[in-house]
């Protein structure tokens, strides 16, 4: 496996818009995409930030809004993302070490491949392969 670098720390946010203004006008960071994910019914953004960027989250409810309400879905925000060049190997690394409670790859085709698991004490963690468009 490679290098692990950190690509993004995740933040869950009620309200994108709020958020999204609270990290630019306040905090100072640029807004680097923002996008919907109809699969999993989230929306989210991305700050820039040195050393890794912000992602925000917001899950969607019915009819598009961002309500948090996803009828029981559980939501994967607050987590750490670590960058990689190919998210086969993380997997078949991480179960050669024992992990199996892996969720994914998922994939947003021509854009993003990620997974999640946790560590020992519940927190999220998660592999990223951004693609070239």
């Amino acid at each position: 496996m490679n290098m692990v670098q950190v690509d993004h720390f995740a933040f869950h946010v009620h309200d994108m818009d709020a958020s999204i203004a609270f990290y630019r006008d306040i905090v100072g960071l640029k807004l680097l995409s923002r996008d919907i994910d109809e699969d999993h019914a989230e929306e989210f953004a991305f700050m820039e930030l040195d050393g890794g960027n912000l992602e925000l989250l917001a899950n969607r409810g019915e009819k598009g809004s961002t309500s948090g309400d996803t009828k029981g879905k559980e939501s994967n925000g607050a987590h750490l993302a670590f960058s990689t060049n190919d998210i086969d190997a993380v997997v078949m690394d991480l179960r050669e070490k024992g992990v199996d409670d892996i969720e994914g790859p998922f994939t947003i085709t021509k854009k993003v491949k990620w997974l999640y698991f946790k560590d020992p004490d519940g927190n999220m963690l998660e592999y990223v392969q951004w693609m070239d468009e």
